[in-house]
């Protein structure tokens, strides 16, 4: 059998802080050697507040724009 390659991630999670108060961010950081059009990029937070019913509490839809340079950091924070 043919061992099947893995494909590279574009965008990867540098760090993530989530408090109940703010402060709360999300670096992205462009693996590529091109730049990415960061308004064809979707993030979502969804909260489970409570885990053992496993209901969703909250969730929120949060837009990007601009441009994030190969090799690059892109921030998103309240």
């Amino acid at each position: 059998a043919k061992a099947q390659s893995v494909p590279t991630a574009t965008i990867l999670i540098g760090q993530i802080k989530i408090t109940s108060s703010n402060g709360q961010f999300v670096s992205l950081y462009n693996n590529t050697s091109s730049e990415i059009d960061m308004s064809t990029v979707q993030l979502s937070y969804y909260n489970y507040y409570d885990l053992t019913s496993s209901k969703l509490t909250s969730s929120r839809y949060i837009p990007l724009s601009g441009k994030l340079a190969s090799h690059s950091y892109y921030l998103v924070s309240d």
